[in-house]
């Protein structure tokens, strides 16, 4: 027999004492002792820890001759899979089927609709029932609860260690800052030979870029090497030209000393290999810049007026006059007399030459040869203008030139890609029932699973694209498939064995996600959106997948703020379990960063009693940074003084160790968007230690002072999550202290990063 059950949720207890008129009618002898729920009526119990537990539940509301039955579920889609189950349970006792109408609680009326919209926000459904169908109903329910709480737990554990575990585990820390752990996979990795030399090399070189560390990738005893190779995939190649360019030109290309950059370009050219090949789908300025010292190297006028028209950057512009009206230009080459354009193509793109075989096929009459060229040009390159080309020189042809290509084996894959890349804009690929979905792209993989493909085919996939560069198709096109395919994923009941792949193969998505150079990306704001509302649904809250759920969350917020109570939402849900230690800080950055965005106070209340009640238990002399701002943001919120001045009571001694206080005088400057927390995070330092000089560098461009500040400081703290691309990728270069990374943008993060170095 049960005695109770312990209810630490005010805002449940709240409601449930309404819903069962404790204080007045109270038709199953309900109390509510030292948060202890207490009934007469043993078949309650499981469903009110059902409700504790946050998940489905089923409550009745008694009145005099009837009950309605309410069904509650966090979310409108576990409300529906509940409503499918239930009433099998049901209906030959109910008689009549259980309508699915979701219904709303009424805020503006009584108190318990206000308490249950807050608790329920998307609805709830209900049924009503005589009453001497009570027992019954109550024994049918408890067939239903036991047998949901026996449902087969999915085992995300990992059973072995492979390349594809120990990948997706360094891509995830490359996503979310983890250093540490990123060098011991890779050392893992090296150790127990799970991946080529070659392969093994890349992945140092993007952990290397990530930590901005331009000069040791320049430096690296294997650059020639790896600019030696052939097909050098496009991300690596970007590494590399960038490490080049930060380590040697952009100095004096800022300013305007293209002279001095070309003698420096000329000089190391030789050390570029292979890298300098083509310049397809390497449209960043940096790369654009080397490639235009290229041009004027070998005297192509024609190229280098290609790259003007591909940017607005001043410096770009100003190094491509300069080129243009400084050095040599070498006359047009004769036209080959022998060999046709397209001849000459076909020869540039066997030699890997894709920018010189793009500019032939451009004037070249339209053949199936030319777009059979065009479209392998865009398979390499993955570029929008290689891509659109393409498309536009295939839907010219004529529909049996289209079925050829189509139905021939060598030119079949590359025509599909380009197809899709430029999906919606009118040529539909032919459909065959028998043929098994081809997998590319992510695009590809989610539409594979909503359509039921093998489990272990899906799983086998993700192991290929696990291998490949980027499976991210960025065209608009792709990007609007992707977010509804995210999206009726989110609203689709998995099988089991489904579930188990779309957490790996979300994890594996969101870490190319964060990865993106331009993150957040507004073109990928409505995917940012939809993963967060799945992440909710089918991932474990555990600390990586609540760093990325942050992150993206964070970005989402920074392109639009009047969505920040939707926002919060998420956050509530995915922190309403019971407080960890171990998750307690990424909370602490979430109701900052809420705090500095504006959310009403209020709403924040309910996290942090829930959290500071448990945590208080478990805060040590080791958390004063953390105590300090629970504090502070207990204090703002303006609520339950008495677990404030339980948190200070923790603050009476000091720690044994203060890694701050014990710092020798040093400069250290902070840079990031957010000038507040920054500032905040900088005056707590400097409380601590007043020998230290903190300076704040909030600009988004590399500024002389920017520049000044990485120079002159002996530690940087970077918040990567809150700074722009153009100061992210250019400050590199001229930090010569030690470089230390906030986990976010809020002022906690930013003293803890301090923290938690050893100088």
């Amino acid at each position: 027999m049960v005695n109770g059950v312990i209810l630490r949720d005010k805002l449940k207890r709240e409601f449930l004492n309404h819903l069962f008129a404790i204080d007045q009618t109270n038709p199953y002898e309900i109390s509510l002792n030292d948060n202890t729920f207490i009934c007469s009526n043993q078949n309650l119990y499981p469903f009110i820890k059902r409700m504790e537990e946050g998940k489905v539940t089923i409550v009745p509301f008694k009145q005099k001759s009837s009950i309605h039955w309410l069904i509650l579920a966090p979310n409108l889609r576990e409300l529906s899979i509940a409503h499918g189950e239930i009433k099998q349970f049901l209906t030959p006792f109910y008689i009549f089927s259980i309508p699915l109408q979701v219904q709303q609680f009424n805020e503006e009326k009584l108190k318990l609709g206000k308490l249950g919209k807050r608790l329920y926000p998307g609805g709830y459904l209900s049924f009503k029932t005589d009453l001497e169908k009570e027992s019954i109903i109550w024994k049918q329910l408890s067939i239903w609860n036991k047998l949901d709480s026996r449902r087969p737990k999915i085992s995300y554990e990992e059973l072995e260690v492979t390349a594809f575990t120990l990948r997706n585990k360094f891509q995830n820390a490359i996503a979310i800052q983890d250093w540490k752990t990123s060098k011991t996979v890779l050392l893992e990795l090296k150790q127990g030979h799970y991946i080529s030399d070659e392969n093994l090399m890349f992945l140092q070189l993007q952990l290397l870029s990530a930590q901005l560390n331009w000069e040791n990738i320049w430096e690296s005893e294997d650059y020639e090497l790896i600019t030696g190779l052939d097909n050098i995939p496009k991300k690596v190649r970007y590494t590399l030209l960038n490490a080049f360019y930060q380590s040697v030109l952009i100095q004096t290309d800022l300013e305007t000393n293209f002279l001095v950059s070309y003698e420096n370009y000329k000089k190391y050219r030789y050390r570029l290999g292979t890298l300098i090949r083509s310049q397809l789908g390497l449209d960043e300025e940096e790369t654009l810049r080397i490639f235009a010292y290229e041009a004027g190297f070998i005297g192509n006028e024609e190229k280098l007026i290609r790259y003007s028209e591909k940017t607005n950057d001043k410096t770009t512009k100003a190094l491509i006059d300069y080129l243009l009206s400084s050095l040599s230009i070498k006359e047009a080459e004769s036209p080959d007399p022998v060999r046709t354009k397209e001849e000459q193509a076909l020869l540039c793109y066997q030699q890997q030459q894709y920018e010189d075989a793009l500019i032939l096929l451009i004037d070249s009459p339209l053949s199936i040869t030319k777009v059979n060229l065009l479209s392998g040009i865009a398979v390499m390159n993955e570029s929008e203008e290689t891509c659109t080309l393409a498309y536009d020189s295939f839907a010219s042809l004529s529909h049996d030139e289209q079925s050829q290509l189509l139905n021939d084996p060598m030119s079949k894959a590359q025509i599909k890609f380009v197809l899709r890349w430029n999906e919606n804009k009118g040529i539909t690929l032919p459909v065959d029932d028998d043929e098994e979905i081809e997998i590319y792209t992510w695009n590809d993989w989610f539409k594979a699973l909503i359509q039921g493909e093998d489990s272990n085919r899906l799983d086998l996939e993700l192991y290929k694209m696990d291998e490949q560069e980027g499976t991210i198709q960025w065209s608009l096109p792709m990007l609007k498939q992707l977010t509804e395919q995210i999206t009726e994923i989110a609203l689709t009941d998995l099988a089991s064995d489904q579930k188990i792949l779309i957490e790996t193969a979300l994890s594996m998505f969101i870490n190319e996600l964060l990865q993106d150079r331009h993150f957040p990306n507004p073109r990928a704001f409505e995917i940012y959106e939809y993963v967060t509302e799945t992440m909710l649904i089918y991932c474990k809250k555990n600390e990586a997948n609540t760093k990325v759920f942050l992150r993206l969350l964070d970005g989402l917020l920074s392109m639009d703020l009047t969505r920040i109570n939707d926002y919060w939402k998420r956050v509530y849900n995915w922190f309403n379990f019971q407080p960890t230690l171990k998750l307690s800080n990424y909370l602490l950055d979430s109701l900052e960063m809420f705090i500095e965005y504006g959310l009403v106070k209020e709403h924040l209340h309910d996290l942090w009693v829930h959290w500071t009640t448990v945590l208080l238990n478990q805060f040590n002399q080791k958390h004063i940074t953390q105590i300090e701002s629970w504090v502070k943001v207990g204090q703002q919120i303006a609520f339950d003084p008495q677990l404030i001045e339980r948190l200070l009571e923790k603050l009476v001694y000091e720690p044994e160790e203060d890694s701050i206080t014990s710092l020798p005088p040093l400069t250290i400057s902070i840079f990031s968007l957010r000038e507040k927390p920054a500032v905040r995070a900088a005056k707590r330092i400097m409380d601590r230690n007043p020998s230290l000089n903190l300076r704040v560098c909030t600009d988004d461009k590399l500024t002389n002072e920017a520049k000044t500040f990485a120079r002159n400081s002996d530690i940087v703290i970077l918040v990567t999550t809150c700074m722009s691309h153009a100061l992210t990728y250019g400050i590199g270069p001229h930090i010569r202290g030690k470089i230390l990374y906030s986990r976010s943008s809020g002022e906690t993060s930013i003293v803890e990063a301090l923290e938690n170095y050893t100088y």
